[in-house]
């Protein structure tokens, strides 16, 4: 049996079914063949302008084709890409781009403003320049084992880079697709941010199965669930919170689920009232609910939920379930000694990150060796309730919050860069809270300073000023 290549299994569909849909963004029909032709171009550009040195592009998120161009042109001409969430600062940009010393930056047209505005010098990459014609040379540079790395939140106000190897992403694809099995008539959403590891699920089962992949425009984003009916999307990967969502604005009915197959959840706790609801509108929608942190390449576990189980596998949360191939999970205690029961969840096998980018500190604090075997350290606390996984809570200050990892930690960190010393930041219900010991401050001021260091999803939603 040969081994899985997702960039293979990409081309073979393209060779199979050249004029079928492989992307559906507003108006624009993109065919499987056009798409790679783009992707060709694209790598052919990078060829040319890397010199001897392996391409490292990073992608501003545009929620448009060329996003996706630029992952797999990138991967074509053997290098590594890093997505950039649009929400990013300018100043957390620049961190990104000399942390990972990137010598290309893929922006559409109408971000051309970000050239001004960015200090690190760098090829700018957008459509009307890769599609030029270009004389074809031979790659002078080692191709890079890397696929791409995710930079989430750090403690201390600095972007921490998790690496994910081609051979870390072939593990699981090959796993994700042959449990989902995506037929070539199918439909997939790609709601989530290119930035955020969930998001693999829907691009990659889509190039690798000869799926048809929809792109959610503003409206789409806003009202989800009339996007789901209207193109019949038929598997839905997403966050329990956006389930929640599609129910506040009212479109969680029969109308808009009744294509839909299988839900995949992963990224946050999934709670039985939001498969109730599925289920009751839907009883024949089959969920999977799965868990992994981003330096386990996605997820590591998965639960099969249907109108039959649900209430068994509820415990708190809903199960994540068991382990998938190629993986082990450990717990242990406080003493780093293996406990059956409930403890600290420790994640080994093929899918783990070789660490962060250049923090090799924080590295060799968070991949550990037990007994000559290579865990993650998740910082999650788990317990095993009649064999299944579920999980309870962190053991430090980092949170989901709708879909999101936030170190409330960095939050605190550019509070007290403002001037703010005492401060607490916690998540209460759906929003994001900070405690201030200090008179009142003009929280315009506070707000605008944080624009310039933290994502919008991680700008407090409210202030409480305290006098102790």
């Amino acid at each position: 049996m040969s081994k899985f290549d997702f960039i293979n299994s990409f081309i073979n569909n393209v060779k199979k079914n050249p004029e079928n849909i492989l992307l559906v963004n507003n108006e624009e029909k993109i065919t499987y063949k056009y798409f790679f032709e783009l992707c060709v171009s694209f790598k052919n550009y990078l060829i040319v302008h890397s010199g001897k040195k392996s391409p490292i592009v990073c992608i501003y998120e545009t929620k448009k084709t060329f996003d996706y161009v630029s992952m797999i042109g990138t991967i074509l001409a053997g290098g590594h890409y890093i997505p950039i969430n649009k929400d990013t600062p300018i100043e957390k940009m620049d961190k990104i781009l000399k942390l990972s010393n990137a010598n290309f930056f893929s922006i559409d047209e109408t971000n051309s403003s970000l050239k001004k505005k960015i200090k690190k010098k760098i090829n700018f990459l957008t459509k009307t320049i890769f599609l030029k014609k270009k004389k074809i040379i031979s790659r002078k540079y080692i191709p890079s084992k890397i696929a791409y790395i995710l930079f989430t939140s750090g403690t201390t106000g600095e972007p921490k880079g998790v690496v994910i190897t081609k051979k870390n992403l072939n593990t699981y694809l090959q796993w994700i697709l042959a449990t989902i099995k995506i037929k070539k008539s199918e439909h997939c959403s790609q709601f989530i941010s290119i930035s955020f590891d969930v998001s693999v699920c829907d691009f990659y089962l889509s190039i690798c199965s000869g799926g048809k992949l929809f792109i959610p425009n503003k409206f789409d984003m806003i009202f989800p669930g009339k996007m789901l009916f209207r193109n019949e999307i038929s598997h839905f990967v997403c966050t329990p919170s956006l389930i929640d969502h599609i129910d506040n604005s009212n479109e969680l009915n029969k109308k808009n689920l009744s294509k839909i197959k299988k839900i995949f959840f992963c990224g946050e706790p999934l709670f039985e009232k939001q498969v109730k609801k599925i289920i009751n509108i839907n009883p024949k929608i089959k969920i999977i609910n799965a868990y992994g942190p981003t330096e386990t390449t996605v997820s590591v576990t998965y639960c099969l939920i249907n109108k039959n189980n649900y209430k068994k596998l509820s415990c708190g949360t809903m199960s994540v379930g068991k382990v998938i191939p190629n993986t082990k999970i450990k717990l242990i205690d406080k003493n780093l000694l293996f406990n059956k029961k409930n403890g600290e969840i420790l994640i080994s096998g093929k899918q783990l990150s070789p660490g962060y980018l250049k923090q090799f500190s924080e590295t060799k604090k968070r991949f550990i060796k037990i007994n000559n075997i290579r865990y993650f350290r998740t910082g999650d606390l788990g317990f095993f309730h009649k064999n299944n996984l579920y999980f309870k809570n962190r053991i430090d200050d980092q949170v989901k919050f709708r879909g999101h990892r936030i170190e409330l930690n960095e939050i605190n960190f550019f509070l007290r860069e403002f001037g703010l010393n005492n401060v607490y930041t916690n998540i209460f219900g759906n929003k994001i809270i900070s405690f201030v010991q200090h008179n009142n401050v003009d929280i315009v001021k506070i707000k605008n300073y944080l624009k310039n260091k933290l994502e919008q999803y991680k700008i407090p939603n409210t202030f409480f000023f305290l006098k102790r």
